[in-house]
């Protein structure tokens, strides 16, 4: 069975994305894995958002959170 939440997650390191001038790639505490954001929107011990992958956020957070612009979704 799967888990699929959003979880409040706290930023391990931030480290500069070695192909992409505008991007950094960020070490998640507790996660195996890293994810890209946009570089300089957050620093090492902040709590941001972790929405999995291929989640589908409703409308009416896209404008609260702030990421109506880095999300897409197909219908």
């Amino acid at each position: 069975m799967n888990i699929f939440k959003v979880e409040v997650v706290k930023i391990n390191s931030i480290n500069p994305h070695p192909n992409a001038d505008r991007l950094d790639i960020v070490s998640i505490e507790n996660m195996a894995y890293q994810v890209i954001i946009a570089k300089g929107k957050l620093h090492t011990g902040d709590l941001a958002f972790y929405f999995p992958i291929d989640s589908v956020i409703p409308e009416k957070f896209l404008d609260e959170f702030g990421i109506r612009n880095y999300y897409s979704k197909i219908d």
